[in-house]
């Protein structure tokens, strides 16, 4: 199973280095991104057991879901999509842990950005490569654990 994980990781590397990039540069994040991801996640849950997977699946996705729904625009699509196909791969509670590291360090991150630069913190952010280093270091604690 160490061997699916790595394999796992290799190519979800570069998958959310390029969504990573797009959301940065375009706010625009291509559905091949998530599908990419969620192909490369899936085999996880013959690693972490299917309810595990689905669990954290869902434990991503209503929050995020929910908070799109009550202020639209504050979160895209995108995020929704590829933040669920991650939690996929990382299972409960992983998924949460993931959820939470990724959402704080990307506040954190653009609070101070913004009060170097000096410019308004209503202005939207990238969020999926916060999410990515969120999740992507639950997912290399996961395969390297076990």
């Amino acid at each position: 199973m160490l061997i699916l994980g790595i394999f796992q990781l290799v190519f979800l590397a570069p998958i959310l280095i390029m969504a990573s990039l797009s959301d940065v540069k375009t706010h625009n994040v291509r559905d091949l991104y998530s599908f990419l991801t969620l192909g490369f996640t899936f085999p996880s849950i013959f690693r972490l057991g299917f309810v595990n997977c689905i669990v954290g699946m869902l434990s991503v996705f209503i929050p995020l879901f929910i908070v799109a729904f009550i202020k639209p625009y504050s979160i895209g699509g995108a995020d929704i999509k590829l933040g669920s196909a991650l939690a996929l791969g990382v299972g409960f509670p992983n998924a949460v842990f993931g959820l939470t590291i990724g959402l704080v360090f990307g506040v954190l991150v653009t609070l101070i950005k913004n009060r170097v630069k000096r410019k308004d913190s209503k202005e939207p952010f990238a969020l999926i490569p916060y999410l990515a280093i969120g999740f992507f270091s639950f997912f290399l604690l996961s395969v390297i654990g076990g």
